[in-house]
This record gives C-alpha cells, structure tokens and sequence, in this order.
C-alpha cells in the first residue's frame, strides 16, 4: 500500500465521521427524541383521563390509552431508532478511521 491512498481514505473516513457528527448535532437541537416523548407523555395523559371520565375499567385503561396513542409511540420509537443508527455510524466510522491511520503509523515507519 502507498502512504498517499491511505491518508486519502483517512480524509475520507473523517469527512463523514464530520458529516455524521453534523447529522447527530442537528438530531440534538431539533429536539426529535424529547418531542416525541413529550407528544406521547401528553397523549397519554389525555387517553386516560377521557377513559376514566367514560368509566372503563381500571385495569384496562393503560392498555387502552396505549392503544390509543400508539402513533405517538411510533414516533418516539422512530427518534431513539434514529439515534442509536447515527451513534452506531460515528463508532463504526471512528473504527475504520483507527485501521486507516494504523495502516499509516506503519507505512510512514518503513
């Protein structure tokens, strides 16, 4: 191998480890995860309260208002998924840029 393709690929691996640090910064600030939380906190809180007004079952409420607010859980669902794939990104990005830069240390030592 040539010194000058592998820090290429070094360049390369840190571009997108930048883009997916951007994409993780801008996750962060829209506010994804908390506002799908709170949309399904505060629907639920409304299912429960309007099935106890209309006299369901105590042991039953809960799954119900679950039911009824399931859209809400889909999307808190969808931001933590949504995180937990950027996160998983920027560590197998951080892997291969550690393989790259050894490949390098050798190279530039021979």
């Amino acid at each position: 191998m040539e010194v000058i393709p592998v820090a290429q690929a070094i360049e390369r691996k840190m571009a997108d480890l930048e883009t997916f640090r951007q994409r993780l910064n801008d996750f962060v600030r829209n506010k994804e995860l908390s506002t799908a939380t709170s949309e399904y906190d505060k629907e639920m809180a409304i299912a429960v309260a309007r099935l106890k007004a209309q006299g369901e079952s105590v042991t039953i409420i809960k799954m119900l208002a679950k039911g009824a607010c399931s859209e809400y859980q889909e999307k808190v669902t969808h931001a933590e998924i949504t995180y937990k794939a950027i996160s998983a990104n920027i560590d197998a990005i951080k892997a291969q840029l550690m393989g790259w830069q050894s490949i390098y240390k050798h190279l530039d030592n021979t």
